[in-house]
């Protein structure tokens, strides 16, 4: 027959518990003991060295572990770094240094709606008119060459604050100057604008163009 190799191991295992339990109490739980000759022969196992703190830990954690390539560079959350790139961008759309968008943004526009219609800025029909018809008609001529003009510079037309009043006071001066048809055909070129801003724009262009009528 082949002898057991595990039969020895077994017969100590039972002498070790036969010793134990002569000493003890009846009904008390033995420990038991798993032994062999690999245990016997194998130093008993230590637990594991407690990590170092400092630079050590760091350079056997490197050793350690394997590089992974990375596809972009790590960032810092607590810095203040990592967030400016992004405000960068929406710091010079809002306009700093040369070349800004401030110009473009559509706040000019709301600044043309909202002008006024102001008395100061009627120049031309303030104008007599006392100087004869030949002298009243080269000065209402002067007038639409420099209302001429300011048109070709405004691409907006009467939409524009400023030609709108210019128009009024333009066609105002070709009533006084008698001028009846060229004043009729500015105020049907400015009523619609003049009824879209309303008060008091609308007044103003009907009570002049009742005037002519």
């Amino acid at each position: 027959e082949l002898e057991d190799p595990g039969r020895s191991t077994r017969f100590q295992s039972y002498q070790r518990l036969l010793q134990d339990g002569a000493g003890a109490e009846p009904g008390a739980s033995l420990p038991v003991r798993f032994g062999s000759r690999r245990s016997d022969a194998t130093p008993s196992q230590r637990p594991p060295p407690v990590p170092e703190s400092g630079a050590g830990t760091k350079a056997n954690a490197a050793r350690s572990t394997p590089a992974m390539p990375s596809s972009s560079p790590p960032r810092s959350p607590a810095s203040g770094s990592a967030t400016a790139p992004h405000r960068a961008p929406r710091e010079e759309a809002v306009g700093t240094g040369r070349g800004h968008l401030v110009s473009a943004l559509p706040s000019a526009a709301t600044e043309v709606e909202d002008a006024d219609l102001r008395k100061e800025d009627f120049v031309w029909s303030e104008h007599e008119f006392n100087d004869g018809e030949k002298e009243n008609r080269r000065v209402l001529k002067e007038f639409t060459r420099e209302f001429k003009k300011m048109a070709e510079a405004t691409p907006d037309g009467v939409r524009n604050p400023k030609l709108l009043t210019a128009a009024l006071d333009l066609a105002l001066a070709c009533v006084k100057c008698y001028e009846l048809d060229k004043a009729d055909a500015i105020y049907r070129r400015v009523l619609g604008e003049c009824r879209r801003r309303g008060m008091p724009w609308d007044v103003k262009c009907l009570q002049d163009l009742a005037t002519l009528r």
